[in-house]
């Protein structure tokens, strides 16, 4: 469900949300990063980047590299934290 392409949604926290097809989105909230369902309110967050150093708060895109610091909101997310990339993994155009 956290594959595809994330494209432009609508903005919250005064920056873009960027959604996929299964309307996984990654969203900005009081400056930190999230990846979860912004459907219902409030949102379900699956995975959460809170950590100032590692989490790019208060810019306008999340923090998606090595360094980041991701964590899993184990009430939705089941399993490690998805390895995130802005560019297509090897093999993706086939998915």
């Amino acid at each position: 469900m956290y594959l595809g392409k994330y494209e432009y949604g609508k903005n919250l926290d005064g920056v873009a949300a960027y959604s996929n097809a299964n309307d996984m989105s990654f969203f900005r909230n009081k400056g930190f990063w999230y990846l979860g369902d912004l459907a219902p309110w409030p949102p379900e967050t699956h995975f959460r980047c809170v950590d100032g150093a590692g989490c790019a708060v208060d810019e306008d895109f999340p923090a998606l590299g090595e360094d980041s610091a991701w964590t899993v909101n184990k009430k939705f997310a089941k399993g490690e934290v998805p390895k995130f990339s802005i560019v297509p993994c090897p093999g993706a155009e086939e998915l």
